[in-house]
């Protein structure tokens, strides 16, 4: 399977290791359009390159996002349309500034990033952002407009206040 990753840090550098690991090939892209990520695919080898954010996503059949949540406005919209995309990114304040509707449980960084992505297919499957990649442990079912389905993870506050009603 061809598989793209947006985001070359502990997250994304893991996944693509595990995915040529696998046999799968890999595109990765970072903020400076593959600049700098010699030395990852040097040790990931032929099956792997380094690319633009725009053609990593057009690589993929699948397309891991593993960037800061604050950069999601920049992924281009075009480049998704029809993709599976997983969301492994995680909305950390003091890294990615304030976002006032994660922060009072309106809304969760996968909804807003699947909101700007709107026709990707969309899942949420990580939810750490150390080196060792572990599954989500709660998830929910999200339907939008089009009819898509995806999972995002939800934490213990709001689904309390979810299962309230």
């Amino acid at each position: 399977m061809k598989i793209g990753i947006v985001g070359s840090g502990s997250i994304g550098a893991n996944a693509a290791r595990l995915f040529v690991r696998a046999g799968h090939e890999v595109a990765l892209s970072n903020s400076r359009g593959g600049q700098g990520l010699e030395a990852l695919v040097e040790e990931l080898g032929d099956r792997s390159h380094a690319t633009t954010i725009e053609d990593t996503a057009k690589f993929g059949e699948v397309v891991l996002i593993a960037i800061p949540f604050d950069k999601y406005r920049t992924l281009p919209q075009d480049a998704f349309k029809g993709k599976v995309v997983i969301d492994a990114g995680n909305y950390y304040p003091e890294r990615d500034g304030k976002f006032p509707e994660l922060d009072g449980d309106e809304t969760t960084s996968s909804e807003m990033m699947a909101s700007h992505l709107k026709e990707a297919r969309w899942s949420k499957a990580l939810t750490q952002s150390i080196s060792n990649i572990s599954p989500v442990r709660a998830t929910r079912v999200c339907r939008w407009r089009s009819g898509a389905r995806f999972s995002s993870p939800v934490t213990t506050r709001r689904r309390k206040r979810l299962l309230r009603g």
